[in-house]
């Protein structure tokens, strides 16, 4: 079983370091519902022009609880024609205007070794948040969860905005017999390179009866 790589590309990774120290003007997405969910992507108006935040459902051969549609993040330039937004109810959208710098952008990396029956399957490496820290705030925009799901959580917190999102050991419960996982949480920050571990958690498949 090859491993899967759910990670922003190298091209977003670009796009996200190049705002370092830009202006953030606005953020725009759909009405934040429960739980500040707003469906598959943002779009950001930054002093170095205008991105999309993009949480698409792609197809994914050899996953572990096999062939399925997960959730792929990345981030992408909008020129000036592109309107992400033009097929939507004007009403369904909402702006946040924001005119803070830029100072670092996180990426939130999960690495999951998978196990059937406790013995070693396949590997998960996936981006599964991106932080964006200004001169006042933070902003986070988070998967909802590791598959199916196309929303994006987005959060702003002062100083610790990735304590609002989903925790690691909940945002992988999603592993039933034969499978578990063995997860590890890492934040890589774009300003300097460094990476630093920050959670792990364990899920053991649980074995549903139908009754």
């Amino acid at each position: 079983m090859k491993n899967l790589n759910v990670l922003i590309s190298e091209q977003g990774i670009k796009l996200l370091k190049s705002l370092i120290d830009k202006q953030l003007i606005s953020l725009k997405h759909e009405k934040l519902g429960v739980n500040n969910i707003a469906y598959e992507k943002v779009e950001i108006d930054t002093s170095n022009g205008r991105y999309l935040i993009d949480n698409c459902v792609d197809w994914a051969d050899d996953y572990f609880s096999g062939p399925e549609d997960i959730p792929f993040l990345d981030f992408k330039r909008l020129s000036d024609s592109d309107k992400p937004f033009t097929n939507w109810p004007e009403d369904s959208t909402e702006m946040q205007i924001i005119n803070e710098k830029i100072e670092n952008i996180l990426i939130v990396q999960d690495d999951c070794d998978i196990y059937r029956s406790n013995v070693y399957y396949q590997h998960m490496k996936s981006s599964e948040g991106i932080i964006i820290i200004t001169d006042k705030a933070q902003y986070g925009f988070f998967k909802d969860n590791v598959y199916l799901d196309e929303c994006v959580v987005v959060v702003k917190d002062e100083k610790d905005v990735l304590s609002k999102a989903e925790s690691l050991k909940e945002h992988y419960d999603i592993f039933g017999y034969p499978f578990s996982g063995r997860c590890t949480r890492s934040l890589t920050s774009l300003k300097d390179g460094g990476t630093k571990e920050i959670d792990t958690a364990e899920e053991v498949g649980e074995i549903t009866r139908e009754k």
